[in-house]
């Protein structure tokens, strides 16, 4: 049969089970998780924790890691009442003497629009200075910005060179990074063994978006010898950290009986995992299944929550899953499937 085609009573219908099997760019700069406190000076940190008066006083004294720790503790709320204004000027204050984490976090505070007007020219501005000193994650987040094209004109070789910068001192992000710019062919000749290269190196440090592609990497023979068992584990490992893209790509190995005996109840198990988390691939697959009562009972409302669920997710082919269904269901039952559906779709509406 048809992979991508599945059958209803007699019936076609598209449905590409594999459309979530796509490589996974790592994105650059996080609102949140951008942010890098990390203290040039334990002792020193110490010292402030115990008198937050000290803090001041050094910082108002122009000590640049004095000035960086109290940003921080405004950034963070510790301490000090939360204030990202204050927390910009004193990242700022440090950022003009040269220390490097305070040019990061100045950068993240641009990029993020936190305490400041959102500004990629000035986030540009200040990942370079970090970058030029070696500072890994702003020469990743420089590359994101480079190859995003926010705040400087979009140059997939830039993006690449910092990339590369990043990824040679062993920064996981980094190493993803440029393992899908070799796999898209964006600022390099398209090289899937390097892309297997660098993705291996940062699947290998548990970044689960490099898990992954390594097990896209295995499943398409991409850059590797095709090899469904490595694929499993790799889809494995980064659908144990709650990566929605692998937990749909395993459902499907289980459910094709790919790499693993096939077992349709894991297949719905991985899929319910994804689906709850707005993945509408996943959502689509596990209408289906309850379509079909495969692994789970046959369930219409069910099926018909979920499809409606993935087509408000932006599945392309959802529509066709709930022209099946909805006949089969009766007036009433009809009624309640769509009130279903609608609580469903606010629920698990997608993250992205």
């Amino acid at each position: 049969m048809d992979r991508n085609r599945v059958i209803f009573a007699g019936s076609y219908f598209c449905c590409s089970i594999f459309l979530a099997c796509y490589f996974v760019f790592a994105l650059p700069v996080s609102a949140e998780a951008g942010f890098n406190f990390d203290f040039q000076y334990q002792q020193q940190e110490e010292q402030y924790t115990e008198n937050i008066d000290a803090v001041h006083q050094a910082a108002e004294q122009g000590n640049a890691n004095a000035q960086f720790y109290l940003a921080a503790l405004y950034a963070l709320g510790q301490s000090v009442p939360q204030n990202y204004q204050l927390a910009v000027s004193w990242c700022r204050k440090a950022a003009e003497q040269g220390l490097v984490n305070a040019q990061h976090n100045l950068a993240v505070f641009y990029a993020a629009g936190r305490g400041v007007k959102q500004d990629y020219k000035q986030a540009v501005f200040w990942y370079r200075k970090a970058a030029q000193q070696g500072f890994v994650n702003a020469q990743h987040d420089l590359g994101g910005l480079y190859a995003l094209g926010r705040g400087v004109e979009q140059d997939f070789e830039q993006a690449v060179f910092w990339y590369r910068q990043a990824a040679q001192q062993g920064f996981a992000d980094a190493q993803a990074s440029l393992g899908y710019m070799y796999s898209a062919g964006q600022g390099v000749k398209q090289d899937y063994k390097q892309a297997f290269f660098w993705y291996r190196k940062a699947g290998r440090q548990g970044l689960a978006n490099a898990q992954h592609n390594l097990g896209l990497a295995y499943e398409r023979g991409q850059g590797v010898k095709q090899d469904f068992k490595q694929a499993v584990f790799w889809y494995r490992q980064a659908a144990e950290q709650g990566f929605v893209n692998a937990q749909t790509n395993l459902g499907n190995m289980y459910l094709e009986g790919k790499g693993v005996p096939k077992d349709e109840m894991q297949a719905a198990s991985f899929y319910q995992k994804a689906a709850e988390r707005g993945e509408a691939t996943a959502q689509f697959n596990l209408g289906r299944l309850y379509a079909l009562g495969l692994g789970v009972r046959k369930d219409y409302k069910l099926a018909y929550a979920w499809f409606f669920s993935a087509q408000q997710n932006g599945y392309a082919h959802a529509s066709a899953g709930l022209h099946f269904v909805a006949p089969k269901l009766s007036a009433k039952d009809l009624a309640e499937a769509k009130e279903l559906a609608r609580r469903y779709a606010w629920l698990y509406h997608s993250r992205d």
